[in-house]
């Protein structure tokens, strides 16, 4: 029995230990994964407002609403756009270390749903890039 609890120490102490390297080493791609899922972004209070106002709040921080490809789009999301909808892309943030095998870049796709008199922001939906090296 006592052969068995010191075995069991041993293996828990290895476990928190390779756990705890592996959050120092894994940090980066950690901190970007965990704030494009859960992180509180300020544009999610422009949907349902117009596109005009993301665009003045996104060009007081230097970032730019870009075009991007609706394929891309929707191989990334999952996501089909509705006939009266477009879709642009910002970036957010700095990219970081992704696994150590690449870099990544949290991007946020904006949906755009137009009429006849102005365009909202009917969606913000958001993703990531990654290069690897």
């Amino acid at each position: 029995m006592k052969l068995n609890r010191k075995s069991m120490i041993w293996v828990a102490g290895s476990l928190l230990t390779v756990l705890c390297l592996s959050a120092i080493l894994l940090r980066d791609t950690l901190q970007g994964s965990f704030s494009m899922r859960f992180g509180n972004w300020e544009e999610d209070a422009f949907v349902g407002k117009p596109l005009i106002q993301l665009d003045q709040a996104l060009a007081e921080r230097k970032v730019a609403l870009e075009s991007c490809d609706i394929e891309g789009f929707r191989a990334r999301t999952g996501r089909l756009l509705r006939a009266n909808e477009r879709v642009m892309m910002f970036l957010k943030g700095q990219p970081y270390n992704y696994f150590g095998i690449g870099t990544a870049q949290n991007v946020g796709y904006v949906v755009i749903q137009t009429n006849a008199v102005r365009e909202t922001v009917s969606e913000i939906v958001r993703g990531s890039f990654v290069d690897s090296l």
